[in-house]
């Protein structure tokens, strides 16, 4: 997309804009919000916690976006890889606020020692609760974890950690322990049958599909030879004491079934929850694009197989339940496919009722491996349908593999967020729902950067409430491409976040335009277009100017340290529509006009 320095006078062919417009109206004023100050503690050995300088915490805390972030949880040391894996808990302090558990599986007694650690952190302050440190080098423990609830009766959630690489009886058998919630003591452990197995690449709670009042846990045990060499398997054992309820088999050998593993919610509408397993190298003919299959969570029937067309694609590598979208009491479901299209990357959302597709969504360029990791950030924007989260862990945008997070409308499929990454950061690498961690009703979400904060590793904990997405409104009219262009956004509309960015495309290639904004709505014919603002109350002009690229778009991302004048200021809670007006000789007059944004800014 062409942007373009020079301000200019954008006024030709006979066309002008509205005095207000054309006279040079200074640029946005935004009000810098501050953020709330912010404590983080580190450890100094995975089993102690000190409280560093305030200088080294600020620098460390300026990796952590300012998105609509309540907290930026960050690793202790460089190779920590802190955020590889996260989830909610539920209230483990008792506070009345959920809090979070989050896997640092490089932690050690030297970086990249891949010992690990999981960590508890208080949702509403962000200061550690509990720190598990894991057994031996390699063990790679916290490359998984999970929240499965209550599982031994004294009313406090308890703790699962998946060590995949555990040596447990044999090496890389793999090994997932079960830790009380209120002091971290040891409740069971569930390791490997045979080396290599990986138990515990992949850990999920399911909910209780054993009728004992206990949530119970799926384990991915991608590594298994259980019907041939990295066949896979799926091991469902019970919350009260992990013995085994059953396993599900891989269809062939190197399948690796289990490798992403997911709680699909009740799917086939028994009263049960059932589960969701990917196998990212299971064989389509004589190719190798992946399959997802789902299981009864009454005995592993099988009851939906999703496979894929594409070699390579790796089509779930990452899977989860979502909820019920649909308002059918039936679970929809998500599959990551992050190799497919030159390793774009996918993620599709099906019906669970029938596996119908119902979303499909796409990485913006190649190499940005799109669908790493997949779910639902619960009910974000609290119109009480699960909304959808996924990741593109190399999308470059803000620097090479800063990564990308995205978060859908479970109701309709639309953006609601989209947050870039720090550069190098993988920003992504995980991604879970965690409940009300701030106590304002709205569902948060946690997103796990494992190479944030100069390869710390971070996790983030955050909100949507308040923030709504734009909406557009005021058809526009078509230009000299036979089409009309439109208006769009990307970032978030939190003031804080400070990563709002305007959108144009279908615009004529080569062509100059400029985005203005103003309070009052309108449908006014003029030029070729329609323009959409009343400018009663004042229009202003978002500079530079820009140029249609050669895909027929510009973008520019709101610069909020040059106010304009005071009436033109956006603060929380302020509302403005936004349009781009653009040359376009085959137009009425010259020029033509997008459709318009409304957008709600929050803090």
């Amino acid at each position: 997309m062409g942007s373009h320095n020079e301000t200019e006078h954008l006024s030709q062919n006979g066309g002008s804009l509205p005095d207000d417009l054309a006279s040079g109206c200074p640029l946005i004023l935004l009000v810098q919000a501050q953020r709330s100050s912010l404590m983080i503690l580190f450890r100094s050995s995975f089993l102690d916690s000190i409280l560093l300088p305030a200088a080294t915490a600020l620098l460390l805390s300026s990796f952590c976006g300012a998105q609509t972030e309540l907290h930026c949880l960050v690793g202790n040391t460089l190779g920590d890889t802190h955020g590889w894996s996260v989830s909610g808990v539920g209230d483990v302090n008792g506070d009345g606020h959920d809090d979070v558990v989050v896997g640092a599986p490089g932690v050690g007694t030297g970086s990249m020692d891949w010992t690990g650690a999981a960590i508890v952190y208080s949702g509403l302050t962000g200061i550690p609760l509990l720190t598990i440190g894991g057994e031996a080098s390699m063990d790679f423990f916290g490359f998984s974890v999970a929240g499965p609830g209550d599982l031994n009766g004294d009313g406090i959630p308890d703790i699962a950690v998946g060590a995949y690489r555990c040596d447990a009886g044999a090496v890389d058998a793999g090994k997932v322990s079960v830790y009380s919630g209120s002091n971290g003591a040891l409740l069971y452990q569930v390791s490997g049958d045979a080396a290599g197995d990986q138990l515990g690449h992949d850990l999920t709670s399911l909910g209780d599909v054993n009728g004992d009042g206990i949530s119970d846990l799926a384990i991915g045990v991608p590594g298994s030879d259980s019907n041939g060499n990295d066949a896979g398997l799926v091991r469902v054992i019970s919350g009260t004491n992990g013995t085994v309820l059953f396993d599900v088999p891989g269809n062939h050998a190197n399948a690796r079934l289990g490798f992403g593993i997911g709680a699909a919610k009740d799917v086939n509408g028994d009263g049960v929850p059932d589960l969701i397993a990917g196998a990212p190298f299971e064989l389509n003919g004589t190719d190798t694009p992946g399959a997802a299959h789902v299981f009864s969570g009454t005995d592993g029937a099988l009851l939906i197989s999703l496979t894929f067309d594409e070699d390579g694609a790796q089509y779930g590598f990452s899977v989860a339940g979502l909820g019920d979208l649909t308002g059918d009491g039936r679970s929809e479901l998500i599959v990551g496919a992050p190799k497919s299209k030159n390793e774009r990357g996918e993620a599709f959302v099906y019906n669970g009722a029938n596996g119908s597709e119902m979303y499909a969504f796409e990485g913006e360029s190649n190499l940005n491996w799109l669908g790493d990791a997949v779910g639902t950030p619960g009910d974000v924007n609290g119109d009480g349908v699960p909304d959808i989260i996924f990741s593109s862990i190399r999308n470059y945008t803000n620097g090479l593999v800063a990564g990308k997070v995205t978060i859908h409308s479970g109701a309709n499929g639309t953006e609601l967020m989209v947050y870039h990454g720090e550069v190098g950061s993988y920003t992504g690498e995980s991604v879970a729902a965690c409940g009300d961690t701030n106590g304002d009703g709205v569902d948060d979400f946690i997103v796990g950067s494992r190479r944030g904060a100069g390869n710390h590793g971070t996790a983030l904990i955050m909100t949507l409430a308040g923030c709504t997405a734009p909406t557009t409104y005021c058809d526009p009219l078509p230009n000299s491409t036979g089409v009309p262009a439109s208006i769009s956004w990307e970032g978030s509309t939190s003031i804080g976040a400070g990563n709002f960015v305007l959108k144009a495309d279908d615009g004529p290639i080569g062509q100059a335009g400029i985005f203005f904004y103003g309070h009052g709505q309108a449908t006014n014919p003029f030029g070729g277009g329609i323009v959409c603002i009343d400018g009663a109350a004042g229009l202003w002009r978002v500079t530079p100017a820009l140029v249609f690229g050669a895909g027929g778009g510009c973008d520019h991302a709101l610069d909020f340290s040059n106010p304009p004048a005071p009436g033109g200021l956006i603060q929380p809670g302020s509302s403005w529509n936004f349009q781009f007006w653009y040359r376009d000789p085959a137009s009425g007059n010259g020029f033509n006009f997008t459709d318009a944004l409304s957008v709600n800014f929050c803090p």
